[in-house]
Parts: C-alpha cells; structure tokens; sequence
C-alpha cells in the first residue's frame, strides 16, 4: 500500500489537531448536529513528523479535511503536493 506525506506551501502537514476553529457537521437548517469542535492544521519542516495517508480510503478523508477548513477555517493555500514515501 503506498504512503503519502501532504505539502502545503511547502510545509508538511503535521496534523489536524491544532487549536480549534470552528465546529464540524451541520449547523445550518432546521436541526444543528455539530459533532465536535474543528482543529486547524499543524505544519512541521520534518518529514518524519509529517501526517502520513496510506491507502485510497484514507487519502479521500484527508481531501474532505482540507475542503471543510477550506470553508469553515478560511484555509488557502498556493501550492499542494502529494509526495510519496518510500516503503520500509
């Protein structure tokens, strides 16, 4: 199974655990379902601290990461890389 490393403006994606901003799940319409408070994106110059995505399933929920901060957070970027790790 291949291993991904996610860059953003050149900096590795450390986690999606940093301090919160905003909320997830639903909060417009008739009924509000936020099911927990939405961390920002930690960045690290190391590749060995870097978040790694393995597999299919896993690469799409880091895209579905980005596009929520994109839109609750306010998250831009210019430049996104996928870089794929060597296997051990």
């Amino acid at each position: 199974m291949k291993t991904f490393v996610l860059l953003l403006d050149n900096k590795y994606v450390k986690s999606f655990d940093g301090p919160p901003l905003g909320q997830s799940g639903a909060n417009t319409g008739w009924y509000t379902e936020v099911s927990s408070q939405l961390g920002t994106i930690e960045f690290t110059d190391d590749i060995n601290l870097a978040y790694k995505i393995s597999g299919r399933i896993n690469l799409k929920s880091t895209f579905d990461r980005l596009i929520t901060r994109m839109s609750e957070q306010g998250l831009e970027f210019s430049d996104f890389r996928l870089k794929e790790l060597e296997e051990e």
